[in-house]
């Protein structure tokens, strides 16, 4: 059964050199269990990448999609590195994360939250705190 939902993003990234960007957002979304499995689908709020997001959460890591102008593909699984692409106007660029940490919790409402490193060609590139969180509409 397909709940609409509100969902509020907040990450945080510091680049290789230091450099701390923070971006918080909420957006209507849907929220959905299938087989076991948690799934939130929201869209994107920056227009440079307007596009739908999916979170696909499981019990061994969440897998992140988006769809639309600049598509991509992230998994995280705890204490693994995981293979990743991101599609840019000139091509796709092979990505790796390791997830340093994963919690999901899903009851009333819901949140998903994870701390990773993303590696560009064996360089990391960019360390990340992502914290997802949904509620019904109401």
């Amino acid at each position: 059964m397909k709940r609409l939902v509100t969902v509020s993003i907040c990450s945080e990234q510091t680049d290789a050199e230091g450099t701390c960007d923070r971006v918080e957002y909420t957006a209507p979304g849907e929220y959905t269990t299938k087989d076991g499995k948690h799934y939130l689908t929201y869209r994107e709020m920056d227009e440079a990448l307007s596009g739908q997001v999916t979170l696909k959460m499981e019990e061994s890591g969440v897998t992140m999609m988006r769809h639309g102008k600049l598509p991509a593909r992230l998994q995280f699984l705890p204490n693994e590195r995981c293979s990743g692409v991101y599609h840019t106007p000139y091509g796709a660029l092979n990505l790796v994360t390791f997830t340093h940490t994963l919690r999901c919790r899903f009851e009333e409402s819901g949140e998903m939250r994870t701390k990773y490193t993303l590696f560009m060609e064996d360089d990391p590139v960019m360390h990340t705190t992502l914290r997802v969180c949904w509620e019904e509409r109401k």
